[in-house]
């Protein structure tokens, strides 16, 4: 049966901090003094003094840092243009935290005591990054699974598409657990930011990535309920093949019972989609819910059909040959108005 296909966009998937401080490159110093002290703006305008060396790691550590935010960006900005093209390197992202990590055990190995919450500060948001990580993870996973599941299904693959679809529905916990554990990492980076006196520009930041999750959210709430009407769309789809094929060999008992399996799939995928209650509605959340009810729609339309298909076949077993012709057809205009869903 031929459906439009439906893919979930990753909009609003990732999150990442733009890092804001001097480089090395770009450091402003004032002449040493005697305590071998450097001055560098922080992120509020505001001096942020230390001793040289400290200063040095610590704006190495923000280079790795940031970079990391660049890749975190380049990967949204894949994700909103072309989801199917999505790459992420996890492990030189992993790398550069960890060097981050070097990089501020070394400061504050040199520090007086000038650095130390801004040093923290940099410790919490590689913490973040590293549950960032682990959610874009999890969530790509999530659409590589979703996506390749609804493949298989286009191309007829059945019993592949429900496993895949199955796996992707047993990946939503692992993507919520990690997406809530960011909402507690952005916790303590802010206040750690704020005892560091960083500037609102960085907290500016932290509260736009807050703003997205709700969005997030939501999104995996639908999966919960979309993820099995997919699922009962497959089975229903399987059913009305096997019921078609048994109709053919003029089996009309098992036709009957293949297309009886099909209404009940179809039944379950669209009361799943209607127990689907959402309160904040985004553009993108937007999107979402009116291809789910264009699935409904879809759904509506094969149970009617699975119900005439049965007629048929039973008129067919009872020798009512023009009933069964006239079931057999209105089966088939059902199905022709899925089209206009």
């Amino acid at each position: 049966m031929e459906r439009r296909e439906f893919f979930l966009g990753m909009g609003g998937a990732t999150i990442s901090i733009s890092l804001a401080g001097c480089s090395s490159n770009n450091t402003t110093e004032t002449e040493p003094s005697d305590d071998d002290t450097e001055t560098e703006p922080s992120d509020d305008g505001t001096e942020l003094r230390g001793p040289e060396e400290a200063v040095e790691h610590y704006d190495n550590a923000i280079d790795l840092l940031g970079r990391n935010g660049d890749e975190f960006r380049e990967v949204r900005q894949q994700v909103v243009s072309d989801p199917e093209s999505v790459s992420f390197d996890s492990t030189g992202i992993a790398s550069r935290t960890s060097e981050a990590r070097t990089q501020l055990d070394r400061a504050e190995a040199e520090d007086d005591g000038s650095l130390s919450d801004a040093i923290e500060t940099l410790r919490r948001i590689a913490s973040y990054q590293d549950t960032l990580t682990e959610y874009n993870e999890n969530y790509l996973n999530l659409m590589r699974l979703l996506n390749t599941g609804l493949d298989e299904y286009f191309a007829g693959q059945y019993q592949p598409a429900i496993e895949l679809l199955e796996d992707a529905q047993h990946q939503i916990g692992p993507t919520r657990s990690s997406l809530e554990l960011i909402e507690t990492e952005l916790d303590e980076v802010r206040n750690a930011a704020e005892r560091a006196e960083t500037g609102d520009e960085l907290i500016q930041r932290i509260i736009m990535a807050d703003e997205d999750h709700t969005e997030i959210h939501i999104e995996l709430t639908i999966l919960e309920d979309l993820l099995p009407a997919r699922i009962a769309e497959v089975e229903g789809d399987s059913s009305f093949d096997r019921g078609l094929d048994a109709f053919e060999e003029e089996s009309y008992t098992d036709a009957r019972s293949h297309f009886s399996d099909a209404e009940s799939h179809f039944v379950t995928g669209k009361n799943r989609l209607e127990s689907i209650a959402v309160e904040e509605v985004t553009v993108y959340i937007e999107q979402l819910i009116a291809d789910t009810e264009s699935l409904i729609c879809e759904y509506e339309f094969s149970v009617d059909a699975a119900d005439n298909f049965q007629q048929s076949a039973n008129s067919m077993q009872n020798g009512d040959f023009e009933q069964a012709e006239q079931h057999w057809e209105d089966a088939q205009t059902n199905l022709s108005r899925i089209d206009t869903c």
